[in-house]
C-alpha cells in the first residue's frame, strides 16, 4: 500500500534528553510521510518540546482514572495516569496509520517506517513487530511471536493500525494498557501482519527509565546531580571490564584473606587492594559531584549471595539515622551479575521518611516476611506511579544510590553472585556501627568503638567520626588495635528461614602481641555444621553461649572424645593445625563465640594440648573477687595463653591498671562496669596491651565472666613455661571427686592427641621443613597456605 501517512504519538514529561534522542530517531527516517504529535503536562516540558518546530505539542491534564475499576486482570491492578495522555493525542488524529512511542523509546533503524509501509496492504491491517528492551531482550519472544497479544509480551511501541479503528484504541488509566489496547485491536482488525525484526526499542540500557517518574537520561553533571537528589540513584555505569571485575574478585578471595578493620565494612581502611578499588577515579569524581566536594569513605565490603539466597528488603541503618549530611552507595557487580541476580530498589524511597524496617515493625512483620508485592503496595501509597526497579546490569558495572533507598537482592541463578559495596558520606554524617542485636526497628548503634573512616576529598571540620589514614601498600592489611572496646550481644541472634549458619563479625586486627586476632559470634541451626573438618595455622577458642553443640575431632581415635557435647558456658581450645568442626545439637539453634589468632613464634618444647572446659566456678572464699584458673601455658603462637573465670560480688572490683598482654573477656552471668559502661551478659570486652582499664560490679547480684590473656611477641628468647591446667570444680559433686574426674578426663584427651600417628608425623614434617627451608619465601608461602 503506497503513500501511507503515519501519525507518531509521543508522550513526554520532564525528560528533555530522552525526548531529544527519540525525536532524532524519527527525524532520520528515510520515509518522511509522517506527523509527530507530542503530549506535555507542565510548562517545563512545553519549554523543551516547543524547541522542535516539526512536532505538534498537545497540552494534557494530569487527571486521575475515575471511570475505570480494578478487576481480576493483572494488567488492570495498578494505576498509571500517563496512559490517558494517549487518548488526548488520539483526538488530534484525522487520517492515516498510528503508532505510539514514549520519549525514552526510539526507532532503531533509519528504514523502520519504510519497512512498516512496505508490509501494509490495506487499512484493515494490524502490524506487529519486535521491540528491543533495555536488557537486549526482544518482545514478543519466539514462543509468542505471530500469536495474539500476551500480557508482558507486547509493548506500546510494537504495533501500528489505521485510524478507522481508533475507537477501539482508547486507553484507560491502569498499567498494562499496551496489552489491553493491542488485544482490543486484535479482536476487531481482520488482517494481522508480523514483521520479525526489532524496529523500535528502549533507549535506556538498564531498564531504568520508568515513565511517570520523570527519570531523564543524565547528560551533564548538573543533570546527574539533579536526578540523584530527586530519584535517589543514577543510571549504572561501566566501571570495569568483565575481565577486570573477575580478576579483582579472584585476587580478593586469594588466601590469606586480608581482614577488615573493626567491622565487616572496614576493608578500605585495612587493605590497600580494596582501598584502591573503592577510590577508583570514576567513583570519586561522581561521588563528589553528587554529594559535595568534602567526602569520607566509610564502608567497603565484599558481598556474596549463594544460589537461591536473598538479602531482604531494607534500608541501610548507618544512612537512616543522620539528620544532616548525605550518604551514597556504590554497588559494583563482580561476578554472575544480571537481572536475575542484581539489586532491586524503589526509586524516590530515600525521601519517604520511613525505612522498610520501620514499616515492618508497624505491620508486625519479621525480616523475611515481606515480598515484592507488599513492598510495592507500601511505596504506591506514597506515589501510585512507582514501580520496583531491577537494572539488568552485568559484571563490572556500578550503580550509585542513596543508602536510605528501599532495596533488596535475590540470586535466582545457579552460581554464587559477588558484588563489592563501597559507601561514602559527607563528613558531618556520624557513622556508627549497627548493634548486631538490632537490625530491625527501632535501630540501635554502638557509640564505641567508632568505625574507621578515610577523608578522601576536601576537609573535615566536624570531627564527629574516627578518621584514619589510608592503608599503605603492604602484603598484610591487618591494622593495630589500640583502643579498648565493648561489643554488646543479645541472644538469640537473627537467622533467616533459608539460612543454616550465620556469623557476626565482632573485631579483628593486629596487636602488640599478635600478628592477627579475630572474634566473631555465630548462630547455627540444629543438625548442621558450618564447615567440614579442617585445620589451619591459627589457634582457636570456641565458647558456647546458648544451646548445645557437638565438637567433632577426627584426629582423636577414642570414641568418647571424638564427638564431645558442649553446653552453654563450656568451651574448647584448638591448637594450631588441629583438625576439628562442630555440629549443632538439640532442638534449638546454638550460639557460640570464636576467638582466633596467629603469631609466628618458635615452637615450644611443651605446649598446651587440645582441651575442653567448663566454667561453672563456685566461690567459698568470701572475697569480693574470686579467680579460678582454668589453664595456662605456651602454644605455637603465644609465649603463654592464660584463662581463668572471675566471680565479682556486689561492690567488688579493682582499680584501673595496664597489662603488657591482650585481654578478652566474655560476661557469662550478671553485669559488670568497665570503661564507663555497664556490660551485660554475653557482652564481649577487649583490652589491648598497654590500655588503662578496671572492673567493678555496680549491682547487688554476683557477676561471672571468663578471661583470656594473650601473651605473645617476646621473640626468640622468651622463657619456656610448662603448661598447667588448674583443678576446677566442674560439677556439683564434692571437691576431691571434681578434681579427680577433670584430671583424668584431660589426661585421656591429651594422651589421645599426642598418640595420633598422623598428627605427630605431619607436624614433624612441617617443623623440619620450616626449620631448614623456611627462609625461602616460596617455601614459607607453601607452608602458610597448607596450614
Amino acid at each position: 500500500m503506497s503513500g501511507i501517512f503515519f501519525n507518531i504519538l509521543v508522550r513526554t514529561s520532564g525528560r528533555p534528553n530522552y525526548f531529544k534522542a527519540c525525536i532524532s530517531s524519527i527525524r532520520r527516517q528515510s520515509y518522511q510521510n509522517f506527523r509527530v504529535l507530542v503530549s506535555y503536562d507542565d510548562p517545563d516540558s512545553y519549554h523543551y518540546v516547543k524547541a522542535y518546530p516539526d512536532v505538534h505539542p498537545v497540552k494534557v491534564e494530569k487527571t486521575q482514572p475515575r471511570s475505570f475499576h480494578r478487576s481480576v486482570d493483572p494488567a488492570r491492578q495498578n494505576p498509571f495516569i500517563p496512559n490517558l495522555y494517549l487518548n488526548t493525542l488520539l483526538n488530534h488524529v484525522k487520517e492515516g496509520f498510528i503508532l505510539f512511542l514514549d520519549d525514552d523509546d526510539c526507532l532503531l533503524e533509519k528504514d523502520a517506517l519504510q519497512i512498516i509501509s512496505d508490509h501494509v496492504r490495506s487499512a484493515d491491517d494490524l502490524v506487529f513487530w519486535r521491540v528491543r528492551l533495555s536488557n537486549q531482550r526482544l518482545i514478543p519472544s519466539d514462543a509468542n511471536f505471530g500469536q495474539a497479544p500476551v500480557y508482558t509480551q507486547i509493548n506500546t511501541a510494537g504495533f501500528s493500525f489505521h485510524s478507522r479503528y481508533i475507537e477501539f484504541a482508547k486507553w484507560d488509566g491502569w498499567r498494562g494498557g499496551d496489552y489491553h489496547v493491542a488485544n482490543k485491536l486484535y479482536q476487531k482488525i481482520p488482517n494481522k501482519i508480523y514483521i520479525d525484526r526489532a524496529l523500535s526499542g528502549q533507549q535506556d540500557q538498564h531498564n531504568m527509565a520508568g515513565l511517570g517518574l520523570r527519570i531523564d537520561k543524565p547528560v551533564t553533571m548538573d543533570e546527574m546531580r539533579a536526578q540523584y537528589r530527586r530519584m535517589g540513584y543514577i543510571n549504572p555505569i561501566r566501571l570495569l571490564s568483565r575481565k577486570e571485575a573477575h580478576e579483582f574478585l579472584e585476587q580478593a578471595l586469594q588466601p590469606p584473606r586480608e581482614l577488615p578493620m573493626d567491622w565487616e565494612k572496614g576493608y578500605a581502611a585495612s587493605s590497600r587492594f580494596f582501598y584502591e578499588m573503592a577510590t577508583h577515579p570514576a567513583i570519586v569524581d561522581r561521588v563528589s559531584t553528587l554529594i559535595g566536594p568534602n567526602i569520607i569513605l566509610w564502608g567497603c565490603s565484599l558481598i556474596a549471595i549463594k544460589p537461591g539466597g536473598r538479602h531482604p528488603w531494607h534500608c541501610d541503618i548507618e544512612a537512616s539515622a543522620p539528620t544532616n549530611g548525605r550518604t551514597i552507595n556504590i554497588w559494583i557487580g563482580l561476578k554472575n551479575i544480571s537481572g536475575h541476580s542484581g539489586l532491586s530498589f524503589i526509586p524516590l524511597s530515600h525521601n519517604f521518611g520511613k525505612t522498610v524496617q520501620q514499616l515492618r515493625y508497624e505491620n508486625n512483620l519479621g525480616r523475611g516476611q515481606t515480598n515484592n508485592a507488599m513492598i510495592l503496595s507500601w511505596a504506591q501509597e506514597v506515589n501510585p506511579n512507582i514501580r520496583i526497579m531491577t537494572p539488568d546490569m552485568s559484571d563490572g558495572e556500578a550503580l550509585f544510590f542513596d543508602g536510605r533507598m528501599w532495596h533488596s537482592s535475590v540470586n535466582r541463578t545457579n552460581d554464587v553472585r559477588y558484588a563489592l559495596l563501597v559507601q561514602y558520606a559527607t563528613p558531618e554524617v556520624e557513622i556508627r556501627m549497627p548493634d548486631h542485636n538490632s537490625f530491625e526497628w527501632p535501630f540501635r548503634q554502638l557509640s564505641h568503638p567508632k568505625p574507621p573512616v578515610i577523608l578522601q576529598k576536601g576537609d573535615d571540620r566536624f570531627g564527629v567520626n574516627r578518621v584514619v589514614q589510608a592503608p599503605v601498600r603492604q602484603k598484610s592489611g591487618n591494622y593495630q588495635m589500640t583502643d579498648n572496646r565493648i561489643y554488646p550481644l543479645k541472644l538469640p541472634l537473627p537467622l533467616q528461614p533459608d539460612e543454616k549458619w550465620r556469623p557476626f563479625h565482632i573485631f579483628n586486627g593486629t596487636t602488640a602481641n599478635l600478628q592477627h586476632l579475630t572474634c566473631h559470634v555465630s548462630v547455627l541451626s540444629p543438625g548442621h555444621s558450618p564447615h567440614p573438618p579442617h585445620t589451619h595455622r591459627e589457634e582457636e577458642i570456641l565458647i558456647v553461649l546458648d544451646g548445645q553443640a557437638d565438637v567433632i575431632l577426627p584426629e582423636i581415635e577414642s570414641e568418647s572424645i571424638y564427638k564431645k557435647r558442649l553446653c552453654a558456658g563450656d568451651f574448647v581450645y584448638y591448637p594450631a593445625h588441629f583438625q576439628h568442626t562442630l555440629e549443632a545439637a538439640g532442638a534449638v539453634p546454638v550460639h557460640y563465640l570464636m576467638l582466633k589468632w596467629y603469631n609466628p613464634l618458635p615452637s615450644p618444647i611443651e605446649k598446651l594440648p587440645y582441651g575442653s572446659f567448663k566454667c561453672h566456678a563456685q566461690d567459698d572464699s568470701g572475697k569480693a573477687i574470686h579467680y579460678s584458673l582454668l589453664f595456662e601455658g605456651p602454644t605455637d603462637c603465644l609465649s603463654k595463653l592464660h584463662c581463668h573465670t572471675s566471680l565479682i560480688k556486689a561492690g567488688g572490683g579493682y582499680a584501673p591498671h595496664r597489662d603488657p598482654y591482650d585481654v578478652a573477656i566474655i560476661v557469662l552471668e550478671g553485669k559488670i562496669e568497665t570503661l564507663g559502661q555497664v556490660v551485660d551478659t554475653h557482652h564481649v570486652i577487649f583490652y589491648p596491651a598497654g590500655t588503662l582499664h578496671g572492673i567493678s560490679n555496680p549491682t547487688q547480684e554476683t557477676a561471672r565472666y571468663l578471661v583470656f590473656e594473650f601473651h605473645g611477641r617476646q621473640g626468640l628468647g622468651y622463657k619456656q613455661v610448662k603448661p598447667k591446667v588448674a583443678d576446677l570444680q566442674v560439677t556439683p559433686m564434692n571437691q576431691s571427686e571434681a578434681k579427680s574426674e577433670q584430671y583424668e578426663q584431660l589426661l585421656q584427651e591429651y594422651q589421645a592427641i599426642e598418640s595420633s600417628y598422623s598428627l605427630r608425623f605431619g607436624r614433624a614434617i612441617t617443623r623440619m621443613t620450616g626449620k631448614y627451608l623456611g627462609w625461602l619465601p616460596f617455601v614459607r608461602k607453601a607452608i602458610d597456605r597448607s596450614s
